[in-house]
């Protein structure tokens, strides 16, 4: 807990464009805490060079806490006609892969008759999925064709992250072979943290956050990933205090969802 304490007190905020995200980071390079795009901007930096971006995004994030996740999704796909680099599209993706979850947690099963409202809640969900597939799909080839023309080091992480939520083992395998090649240290090292989640190896998986945090390349992702380690090693007393105290400073999503899914399979 003294680590994430530290992080907190000597992090600044940065500006996810993809999502719309603020986060934590040290110095001037970080990980977005919802999509995991790769962040270097403050907020005022981004507005000033695109207000309409940071108003957009404000504008989805508002619509789909308010309970109009329709109306949300319009408003991103709106962004996505003048915005659909490799990184919006992933950061869509994310969108319609919560989107169809929130969905199926609609479903009930205290109704009457056939439950006939379980069905629609099932083939939204469905067709959320399979839109949310074909943006992390778009994500991957929109990569491809930007590194083509000699573009930026994230195109090759934002696909790894896309195949790693397609569930692509072997294509995620591809492009951290790439990431590897790369001069940035930082991406490197945070692909194989998430490697390492997506194939459940626990103990490497703490041995790479943990060297994350001694290079100071500290971020709230690697801290989820610990306490994800110790859910997958069974510790689970460990595992809540970590994820706990993360969504308490820092409102972590995916850190709220696992102490849920904690909470349900064994209370």
């Amino acid at each position: 807990m003294a680590a994430i304490e530290r992080f907190c007190s000597r992090a600044k905020k940065l500006y996810c464009p993809y999502c719309g995200t603020e986060s934590l980071a040290f110095g001037h390079f970080g990980i977005c805490r919802t999509c995991e795009a790769p962040l270097s901007q403050r907020k005022a930096d981004v507005s000033a060079s695109d207000n309409a971006l940071v108003a957009a995004n404000a504008q989805i994030a508002k619509l789909y806490s308010g309970g109009d996740a329709e109306k949300a999704a319009a408003a991103l796909d709106a962004k996505l006609s003048t915005h659909s680099e490799p990184g919006f599209l992933l950061a869509a993706g994310l969108f319609y892969i919560r989107y169809s979850n929130d969905e199926l947690k609609k479903i009930r099963y205290d109704l009457d008759g056939f439950m006939e409202e379980n069905a629609v809640h099932r083939e939204n969900a469905e067709k959320l999925m399979l839109h949310a597939k074909m943006l992390l799909n778009h994500s991957v080839k929109a990569a491809e064709k930007n590194a083509a023309g000699g573009e930026s080091m994230s195109m090759n992480y934002i696909p790894f992250l896309a195949e790693i939520k397609l569930g692509h083992e072997k294509g995620a395998e591809y492009y951290l072979g790439r990431i590897k090649n790369d001069e940035n240290v930082y991406l490197k090292d945070y692909a194989e943290i998430v490697m390492h989640a997506h194939t459940k190896k626990p103990e490497s998986l703490l041995e790479h956050c943990d060297r994350m945090i001694r290079d100071g390349k500290v971020n709230f992702n690697v801290f989820y990933y610990i306490g994800y380690a110790l859910f997958m090693k069974k510790a689970y007393a460990d595992a809540r205090t970590v994820l706990e105290y993360l969504v308490k400073v820092g409102e972590l999503d995916t850190a709220k969802i696992l102490l849920t899914d904690m909470d349900r399979l064994y209370g």
